[in-house]
């Protein structure tokens, strides 16, 4: 019954990564939903051994796929990959990769997708152009000099 019941949670496991990658604890925290301690070490032990479970594959794998499809800052992707308890070393080798031409790159990378989708006539243009960058964890700084040719005009005349 114990080989059996690590088979079981062999497949669940291999299951869910064939949907995406996953952190190591990511994987056991939901395998631990449906087995005990001892299976679910034994089976991410396993798995590693085989690579198929890699923090710094996940980390690189995260990265490329928000860099490609929701871009945003260096410091959002390592929160948000520091919430999935990868180790900052596998983090930060990733981020530095995509973050090689610098953060400015990455938001001018931003600004481009999201200028294509606010018309010219928009009179609040540059306050959702400010805000997206800005959810995006970008900092304002930055955002705003990006954003220079965007900002409104001070009208005094009124």
């Amino acid at each position: 019954p114990v080989t059996g019941k690590v088979e079981k949670a062999r497949k669940n496991a291999l299951r869910l990564l064939h949907f995406r990658p996953r952190s190591v604890w990511e994987l056991s925290t939901r395998l631990r939903q449906k087995f005990d301690e001892e299976t679910c070490r034994t089976v991410i032990q396993e798995l590693q051994a085989e690579r198929l479970l890699d923090d710094g594959a996940f980390a690189k794998f995260w990265v490329e796929n928000r860099v490609q499809f929701a871009p945003a800052s260096k410091g959002m992707l390592l929160r948000e990959l520091l919430a999935k308890r990868v180790e900052r070393r596998a983090i930060e080798g990733a981020l530095n990769r995509a973050f090689s031409e610098g953060e400015r790159a990455m938001a001018e990378k931003c600004l481009t997708a999201r200028r294509k989708r606010i018309t010219v006539k928009d009179p609040k243009r540059y306050q959702k152009l400010y805000s997206f960058l800005r959810r995006r964890g970008f900092a304002h700084e930055l955002v705003t000099e990006l954003l220079e040719n965007d900002a409104p005009a001070n009208d005094d005349s009124q």
